[in-house]
């Protein structure tokens, strides 16, 4: 279809070329091309959906690059070979498929014996009844419309086929249809039946996996089952954080991942100062197949004690247990079949029933703990005692170093594994005892756990956890990643432009989690930084390529003539900046009683505050960078109690009442904004900080990272929005080239057949000249009939794009060689001239052109 429509545009240009055409065969060449682009975009986003690159960006899709990768992930994803249960390599494709399918089918099988409710004395709060009532709603059409466009929309579907981006879409033919059948479902669950269907895909959790339980089983679901279960999240968001504990952060609205990496680390530095004869013990449990083993029948007594509406708890176990389910296997069904356990990682639902369903550990750890069979640890004399930390599945246990209390932790870890049918794992599970601990107690709990004892808990949410300032070992992990990423990315096959924008959302991105909570040494992000640079230029292990733009001048922001791309260093500040303002905004949670309790200090206040040299790396690098915020902060004025009116910042950052010189008139503006500021007032609320820079007053990383790099000190250059506004991404970064003067031309001007021969190769020079752009003028109006003012930007930077590049102009020296046609002159309209040219050039590389002007009569005019 697209080689016939290629075909026919073709013959109508050339007959465009001859001038023999009417209006009629210029009006089927534009519907031609419309369908042509038509058919160019459905294939482009049908190679997009198929690699997954989820950074790409516009103009650089439908390429060799996304052809390759789609072929590479389905090679990966291909399952070629396995491992049986005795360790035996298994290859005939039949074997296999009813080995993986019998895996899964064992794996969700209905639990022998019958779950016995632990009735425990602490249980979750009770919710209002105006709460309740919000629950036993049927969700309204804004609910189900919300719900649905909040979703990604070229995720993988489900065995449906339809991503959520045709749902979207399609909303004014569909919606209606989709709101009625989310409305009927939820007055009558059993309706999910008919939609629950599912297909299991396999991701490898190893690099090189050899067994079945080395893959991650994913759900890909039905989108309208999607939808229903969205719309109950949506529901459930507003009551998570009220009845889940403070110890879960994981999928708590409110909460940060952040938060137990800060409790963590602070545990484990204060574990390695301790003295003493007091020893204490962390575990690193690891679940076996938490999501997989959960019971359907724990669920529902949960949500039962929870106290939610018997209707939502219905919509919900109607979710959970009408599922019918395969394994994809190499890219085909295999048989369907019921599971009668477990919770689909994929389903909406699943993270925020699990971490319900985990807060009743919660509750007999807490229960243990009040009846003094559990001793926590503390962080510091005034701190919180600690018994546990979890983020979803990920659980750290404290304790004190006795026989007595591991024999505690174990009973209470095996009651829970049999009424949720959890289990761990004791091969993954880890303990690790503080430095006083005598090495025949170590081996004593050792052996009544049976847990791996180690000398480092290893990575606890993806980050290091050290207890001690970081080291480049410890981050090493960042570079090998990269590094490994870079192997598989085909940085030939992608411009210039997909180059910049795979650095800057990928590169970039791998180390800002960590420098969330720590700083990272320099050595490291000078790496990173040297490996971005490397890929943006094209250098490989072939051979170093031409770095035609320094560094400083890409990491500048876009505005400023730069690419966006951010100093990591500087960001690496930023980000701890965003937790330092938390810490002085949201003092209510666990994490900033732990800071407060261990360092004895009031965290509202840490401007003036001293750390001390044993004190933990993060607590000194907070403190040091309270000085940035509450330079970069001010004061809303509430009732004047904190503000103090000469020193304190309370009009903008950089205006103080001290520094006012009444000698000199004051600013008009500054004088407006005095008068705008209500005098302090007890009615006003208590004085809060705000942060100017950011939308509506709030921290932002990206405001912080502005003002420590002084970029908005810098005016916006008109210019360079102009050429970010230009499309696709390619032409832009090739204009932004050509603006710094960057462009290696290899000859452009001779290459390109315009009247260009006296002009040197300064790529400025060449692509700024009038002659050129005259020249596009008069190609443009004479193929299209004119062009409008608002769209010459775009037309001269596409045709500069085509002539910069040395494929383009080879190919336009190519089809000139091979077309050989004679075409009589035609005399133009009333009021118009034709322009004729030619030129040559000799095997020396000397070359000629010229060209005459004439009207309607066959005068020469020029």
């Amino acid at each position: 279809m697209k080689r016939k429509l290629l075909t026919r545009i073709g013959g109508i240009q050339t007959k465009i070329q001859e001038r023999r055409v009417g209006a009629g065969l210029r009006n089927l060449e534009q519907k031609l091309q419309n369908k042509l682009a038509e058919l160019l975009k459905q294939e482009e986003l049908m190679w997009f959906q198929r690699s997954r690159a989820k950074w790409l960006a516009d103009g650089d899709r439908n390429t060799l690059y996304y052809h390759l990768k789609a072929t590479i992930r389905r090679r990966r994803n291909n399952i070629i070979m396995l491992r049986n249960s005795d360790k035996e390599w298994v290859e005939d494709p039949s074997t296999l498929h009813n080995m993986v399918t019998e895996f899964y089918k064992n794996l969700f099988s209905k639990p022998n014996e019958e779950c016995e409710w632990f009735q425990t004395n602490i249980t979750y709060p009770r919710l209002e009844v105006s709460s309740l009532a919000k629950l036993e709603n049927v969700p309204d059409s804004e609910e189900i419309k919300y719900a649905l466009f909040s979703m990604s929309p070229w995720k993988a579907p489900g065995p449906d086929g339809y991503p959520a981006g045709f749902y979207q879409q399609a909303w004014n033919i569909v919606g209606e249809g989709v709101v009625d059948f989310v409305k009927l479902a939820w007055q009558n669950p059993m309706m999910l039946e008919n939609i629950n269907c599912t297909d299991i895909c396999l991701i490898p959790k190893v690099a090189q996996p050899e067994f079945v339980n080395q893959f991650r089983p994913i759900s890909l679901c039905n989108r309208l089952y999607k939808v229903v279960s969205k719309v109950v999240v949506n529901q459930l968001k507003e009551f998570i954080p009220v009845i889940i504990s403070p110890y879960q952060t994981g999928f708590v609205p409110g909460r940060s991942i952040h938060e137990n990496i800060v409790v963590a680390q602070e545990l484990l530095h204060s574990r390695n100062r301790m003295t003493g004869k007091r020893g204490y013990f962390a575990i690193k449990v690891d679940l076996a197949k938490a999501y997989d083993m959960l019971r359907w029948d724990f669920i529902h007594k949960t949500l039962q004690e929870v106290g939610f509406p018997p209707g939502m708890i219905e919509v919900i176990m109607h979710g959970v247990t009408t599922v019918t389910t395969n394994v994809k296997w190499n890219g085909a069904r295999t048989e369907y079949f019921r599971p009668y356990r477990g919770i689909r990682q994929g389903d909406p639902m699943s993270p925020y029933l699990f971490v319900l369903c985990m807060d009743k550990l919660s509750h007999m750890i807490s229960q243990a703990v009040d009846g003094g069979k559990w001793v926590g640890i503390r962080a510091g004399r005034a701190g919180p005692i600690i018994s546990h930390l979890m983020f979803a599945d990920d659980l750290l246990l404290y304790g004190k170093a006795t026989a007595e209390h591991m024999q505690c932790v174990i009973k209470v870890l095996d009651d829970f594994c049999i009424l949720s049918g959890q289990k761990v794992s004791q091969e993954k599970t880890s303990i690790l005892f503080s430095k006083n601990v005598p090495q025949e107690v170590k081996t004593m709990l050792q052996n009544i756990s049976g847990f791996r004892v180690t000398s480092s808990l290893g990575k606890y949410l993806g980050v290091p956890l050290t207890g001690r300032a970081p080291k480049r070992g410890d981050y090493q992990y960042i570079i090998e990643q990269l590094q490994s990423k870079l192997t598989a990315w085909k940085a030939k096959n992608l411009s210039f432009a997909g180059r910049v924008k795979l650095a800057k959302s990928v590169m970039e991105a791998m180390p800002i989690y960590p420098m969330m909570t720590a700083i990272i040494p320099n050595s490291i992000l000078q790496e990173v930084q040297r490996l971005q640079r490397d890929f943006i230029w094209g250098d490989s292990i072939h051979g170093i390529k031409h770095h035609a733009v320094r560094w400083e001048l890409i990491s500048t922001p876009k505005y400023r003539g730069g690419l966006g791309l951010r100093r990591l260093e500087i960001m690496n500040k930023a980000c701890l900046m965003k937790l330092g303002w938390e810490l002085n905004h949201n003092d209510v949670g666990l994490w900033s009683a732990v800071l407060e309790g261990k360092y004895g200090r009031d965290i509202n206040n840490l401007v003036n505050a001293q750390a001390k040299n044993n004190d933990s790396s993060l607590w000194r690098i907070l403190v040091h960078l309270q000085q940035d915020i509450d330079r970069f902060s001010c004061w809303a004025v509430g009732d004047g109690s904190k503000v103090h009116a000469w020193e304190s910042f309370w009009i903008e950052p950089g205006l103080r009442i001290c520094d006012l010189n009444v000698n000199i008139p004051i600013n008009l503006m500054h004088a407006n904004k005095l008068y705008a500021i209500p005098p302090p007032c007890g009615d006003n609320g208590n004085d809060i900080k705000v942060w100017p820079a950011g939308k509506s007053d709030r921290f932002s990383v990206n405001s912080a990272y502005a003002l420590l790099s002084k970029d908005r000190q810098h005016m916006c250059e008109d210019v360079w929005s102009k050429i970010w506004k230009l499309l696709p991404e390619r032409v832009r970064s090739f204009v932004w080239l050509m603006k710094h003067d960057r462009v290696l031309t290899r000859d452009c001007s001779k290459c390109i057949g315009v009247w260009l021969c006296s002009v040197d190769q300064q790529s400025r020079e060449l692509f700024f000249t009038s002659d050129l752009q005259q020249w596009i003028k008069f190609s443009i109006n004479g193929a299209i009939g004119g062009i409008g003012i608002e769209n010459w930007s775009s037309f001269w930077a596409i045709a500069c794009h085509s002539f910069g590049s040395a494929k383009t102009a080879d190919n336009i020296v190519q089809v000139r060689n091979n077309v050989r046609q004679n075409i009589g002159w035609i005399p133009p309209k009333v009021d118009w001239v034709v322009v004729n040219t030619d030129g040559a050039r000799s095997s020396t590389g000397s070359c000629g052109c010229g060209g005459v002007v004439r009207n309607k009569h066959e005068k020469i005019s020029l």
